[in-house]
């Protein structure tokens, strides 16, 4: 890891969630996903919800970058409207940096990064660490 490291997921969970139905309606093949009573990914655990998750690919220090990268993915609105038994959706942005005496820390968002959170119509929950 460098000095920081952003890692940006949408995720998408519910009981009876599909996460076929999710793929139509974002456009995006998910990084992860399952459904309820079948295996989680390769383990022998047994999923006990729906799960449907993108994770950006990309190496980057700005939130910014990953935006950039979902939008180029993105041939449309995204619709989850219409996708049945979403219980929990948000998208996830954590943000790792390396303690530095005397640096300031801070979040950019600019006008686009904000419009294309705004067009994905998800809550945010960003996570903000500092280590040694």
């Amino acid at each position: 890891m460098d000095t920081s490291d952003v890692f940006f997921t949408i995720s998408i969970q519910g009981e009876h969630l599909d996460p076929i139905d999710v793929s139509e309606a974002t456009g995006l093949f998910p990084t992860k996903s399952y459904t309820k009573g079948n295996p989680k990914g390769n383990s022998n655990a047994i999923a006990t919800h729906g799960l449907w998750e993108w994770r950006s690919p990309i190496k980057s220090e700005s939130i910014r970058n990953h935006l950039m990268h979902l939008k180029d993915k993105l041939t449309g609105d995204i619709n989850l409207s219409s996708v049945k038994f979403i219980e929990h959706a948000f998208i996830d942005i954590l943000i790792l940096s390396k303690k530095e005496h005397g640096k300031e820390y801070k979040i950019d968002l600019d006008v686009d990064s904000i419009n294309i959170l705004k067009k994905i119509g998800l809550p945010v929950e960003l996570t903000y660490g500092v280590f040694d």
